[in-house]
């Protein structure tokens, strides 16, 4: 695991260089004010899987249950391969369709 750094920048050395932009640079709250709704809608669109992440550990903790470990790596992992498999879904079907599932 410690290679894969070292196998990217291997397959990023032979890309083009990025040219860089010349101009006057963009005030901070006016970046901030560009940034902060897409910050606020990833914050948001994650506070869920913290929510049950959360609650998970302590319904099992109530119920006296071993190993809340296996829920959260299952609950993670099918998270993870749910983000893969429909990662399309908002171009292929409207975003208000999709936040309401």
């Amino acid at each position: 695991a410690s290679g894969i750094w070292l196998l990217s920048f291997a397959l990023a050395l032979p890309l083009a260089r990025v040219p860089i932009l010349q101009g006057s640079r963009l005030p901070f709250p006016a970046l901030f004010r560009k940034v902060s709704l897409h910050g606020l809608g990833l914050a948001f669109g994650t506070a869920g899987f913290a929510v049950i992440a959360s609650f998970t550990t302590l319904y099992y903790a109530s119920r006296h249950w071993t190993d809340p470990a296996l829920a959260l790596v299952l609950f993670g992992g099918c998270f993870v391969v749910i983000r893969l498999l429909f990662a399309n879904a908002i171009n292929r079907w409207d975003g208000f369709r999709v936040a309401l599932v």
